[in-house]
This record gives structure tokens, C-alpha cells and sequence, in this order.
């Protein structure tokens, strides 16, 4: 038991590990188009092909909609987190963001995106405290089954009309190695995940 639980642990390590970096490819040279990695990246990311298979889209909605249950402090059943992936998967649509051409840097190359900050959710939390504060006053399971519907409500209508506060932009550095790999930390996308769809 001791070493199948060692075995798991050094899994779990290896695989972060491998999320701090990513080789892109073995040999780059001038004509490689760096920038059109991350715009596929982040169509895959934000808005992928219909059918397609890469789970990042899901990924990126499912932290986003625990994010959000967390940031109120709400215990979801499985059937509203459910509900809240997809309403973050349409809010993600919806996102606004240009990938520039990369341009050279004495570490490699630099990838600017620029995106819009989409605040239809981060606009409600407003109307959503109150909800959560009534809720707590005189807490039951199922009262706040009902308080988590009603506001997945409020967040269903708010993703319908997107609104947007700014434009910013976020840099991602990528790394050249000597032998012409290149390498970019992961850990920007989920930077860029939270920021342009603040919860």
C-alpha cells in the first residue's frame, strides 16, 4: 500500500513538473510560426472546433466554474456545477483576444495576445451577496440549493449580453534553447484564463 502511494506521489510530482514547461518542438527556424501555436492553443482553450477531442476547453471551464462556487463559499450539487461549466463554456466563447505576431528576444521570442476583460460575471456580485447572505441567516441544504439556482440563473442572462470593462494584454515569453527547442510556461494560460474572465 506504502509503495503504490509512493508510486502515486511521484506521478503527481512528475506531471507538475512537466506543467511548467512545454516543448513545442525540436527544431525551430525562421519560417516556424510561433504565434499560430498559441492562437490554436486558445481556440482550443476559449472556443474549440465542434467535436473535437482536446479536453482543454473543459478544463479551463471547469476551474473557472470552481472558482467561482468558491469565491461565495457555495457547496454545488453535481447537477449545478454542471450547469455553471456550461455557462462558463458560453461566456469563454464570447471571449475577445488577438494573438500578435511573435517577434525575437535574446531569450527566444516574445507572443503578445491582447484580450478584452469580459465582465458579465464579475458584474453580479452585487445581487449575489445578498442572496448568499440570506441564505446563511437561517441556512438549510436545500435553501441554498435554491439560493445556488437562482443565482445560476442571474449568471445564464449575464453571459447572454457579454459585457466588457478593457482591453490588456498579457506577454508570453517563450525560452530557446541552444539546440533549437522551445519551451513556454503553462502556468501563463491559466493566468490569461482568470483574467479574461474575471469571476
Amino acid at each position: 500500500m506504502k509503495k503504490r502511494s509512493l508510486i502515486s506521489l511521484l506521478l503527481v510530482l512528475l506531471f507538475s513538473i512537466s506543467l511548467c514547461s512545454c516543448n513545442m518542438s525540436a527544431k525551430i527556424d525562421e519560417n516556424y510560426d510561433i504565434a499560430a501555436y498559441f492562437r490554436e492553443a486558445l481556440k482550443g482553450n476559449y472556443n474549440p472546433e465542434e467535436g473535437s477531442t482536446d479536453n482543454n476547453n473543459a478544463t479551463t471551464c471547469h476551474n473557472a466554474a470552481v472558482r467561482f462556487f468558491t469565491k461565495y463559499s457555495l457547496n454545488p450539487t453535481d447537477e449545478q456545477m454542471a450547469r455553471m461549466v456550461e455557462i462558463v463554456k458560453r461566456a469563454y466563447a464570447k471571449s475577445i483576444y488577438t494573438v500578435n505576431d511573435h517577434e525575437k528576444a535574446s531569450y527566444g521570442f516574445d507572443v503578445l495576445v491582447e484580450y478584452s476583460v469580459q465582465t458579465s460575471l464579475l458584474n453580479l456580485a452585487e445581487q449575489i451577496y445578498p442572496i448568499v447572505n440570506d441564505m446563511n441567516n437561517d441556512y438549510t441544504v436545500e435553501k441554498e440549493k435554491e439560493a445556488i439556482d437562482d443565482i445560476l440563473d442571474l449568471c445564464e442572462a449575464a453571459v447572454n449580453s457579454p459585457v466588457y470593462s478593457s482591453t490588456d494584454f498579457i506577454n508570453f515569453d517563450i525560452l530557446l534553447a541552444n539546440n533549437g527547442d522551445i519551451s513556454v510556461n503553462l502556468k501563463l494560460f491559466d493566468e490569461l484564463d482568470e483574467l479574461i474572465l474575471p469571476i
